[in-house]
């Protein structure tokens, strides 16, 4: 989810539903946590800054649902690069483009995070 204040609104009423639909289709799913997208570049500091603040207030809004739910650390950036990947058909691991080694590094830490990649990212 973005970091933002819709998200803040967000998060507990995407909760409450994950929980309806568990009941009604019977099964045992989790969560695996959060993770903040569409974050804004370090070059827009106003906006990062902004986005800064909500992090904190999500993260904390994670802790407080019942069960709590894990916000992960590592964040995706906003680029536009990953809409023209989609675009294309082409996922930017597999791009071969050096432009992309950041994005591909930001997507490499939420899998680790996660547990989809072992070892240190």
């Amino acid at each position: 989810m973005a970091a933002d204040q819709f998200s803040l609104h967000g998060l507990p009423l995407l909760m409450r539903a994950l929980e309806e639909y568990k009941k009604v289709l019977d099964i045992k799913a989790k969560v695996a946590g959060v993770v903040l997208s569409m974050f804004p570049p370090a070059r827009d500091v106003e906006q990062r800054a902004k986005a800064e603040r909500y992090v904190k207030a999500i993260s904390d809004l994670c802790a407080a649902q019942k069960p709590a739910v894990r916000c992960l650390s590592a964040v995706i950036s906003r680029d536009e690069a990953y809409r023209d990947s989609f675009e294309r058909n082409e996922p930017l691991p597999f791009s071969g483009d050096p432009a992309h080694a950041r994005l591909v590094d930001e997507l490499e830490a939420v899998a680790h995070e996660v547990g989809l990649l072992g070892g240190a990212p």
